[in-house]
């Protein structure tokens, strides 16, 4: 049965259809903020540049906006956090993150999991939390 579920969500996703209840509900008032920006659609081969923005709501008064982006499989299993591209502290993982100015953000994702090891190829998830909030979930695709 399970393997049936597996197999049905693995056709739904390759068919497009938006993985949104998939790790939770979205907050909407955010959509006109902070975001996940869509790689290239194309399958790709990692490594790859993860692009989001900060908006300036998120850094307010001072306070700073907490980022985290994952990767996820399509059982919804915590695969990997990409590391920060042009951050203040160096190359570190984009999680629990802090960011003091809004604008454009990168991450660099090499195609590995938490022990280093290369992912298979198939359908996986970015998933964008700011200040606690899930803002956003974008799928890729890896085929190498």
């Amino acid at each position: 049965m399970r393997r049936m579920f597996c197999v049905g969500l693995v056709l739904l996703m390759a068919a497009g259809i938006s993985p949104e209840w998939m790790f939770g509900q979205r907050n909407p008032a955010r959509d006109h903020g902070s975001q996940l920006i869509q790689n290239d659609s194309s399958p790709w081969s990692p490594p790859d540049t993860l692009s989001f923005t900060v908006r300036d709501e998120d850094v307010a008064e001072g306070k700073p906006a907490v980022v985290s982006l994952r990767i996820f499989n399509v059982l919804e299993q915590f695969v990997a956090s990409p590391k920060a591209l042009n951050h203040p502290l160096g190359e570190v993982t984009v999680e629990n993150l802090v960011y003091d100015s809004p604008g454009l953000k990168e991450a660099f994702w090499d195609g590995t999991d938490r022990n280093g090891l290369k992912v298979a190829p198939g359908i996986y998830y970015q998933q964008l939390i700011v200040n606690g909030e899930r803002v956003g979930v974008k799928k890729l695709v890896v085929t190498n």
